[in-house]
């Protein structure tokens, strides 16, 4: 069975939800992230800290999403349903996940492989504005 925290982990990092934003679609996204960690039994602290945010930013986000899912908001529905597709609700948390530590060394992890990821992106966008000025130079 998969791991719920490292999914969580690599979509958080992928799509840049660490960062600070106010763009409904991707608020909504972390709300329902948020959710879905709280009704696994993670705690605020531990959802914040895989957030780059405060704890009372989790609790706020949980009470927003479930009032929005109360109300049926259609775009709440639209700017969540990829990560509803992903079944994400059927995978289990580690049971070693409880312990600090472990949360602490899963997210170093998968920060330096977000981190390694974005400088290869940097150098190859480098590495071919260096082989376009040469180019240029040789016609």
């Amino acid at each position: 069975m998969e791991d719920l925290i490292k999914e969580v982990i690599e979509i958080v990092y992928e799509n840049e939800l660490n960062v600070a934003n106010r763009k409904r679609e991707i608020v909504h996204k972390k709300f329902y992230l948020y959710n879905l960690l709280r009704s696994k039994g993670v705690k605020y602290e531990h959802i914040a800290k895989l957030f780059n945010t405060h704890h009372a930013s989790v609790i706020h986000g949980i009470k927003q999403y479930n009032h929005l899912k109360s109300i049926n908001d259609k775009i709440l529905e639209e700017d969540i349903f990829e990560y509803v597709q992903m079944n994400l609700e059927e995978l289990q948390l580690e049971k070693e996940y409880i312990k600090d530590e472990f949360i602490k060394e899963k997210m170093q992890y998968y920060s330096m492989k977000y981190d390694l990821k974005l400088m290869k992106k940097m150098i190859d966008s480098m590495v071919r504005k260096y082989e376009n000025k040469l180019y240029k130079e040789l016609k």
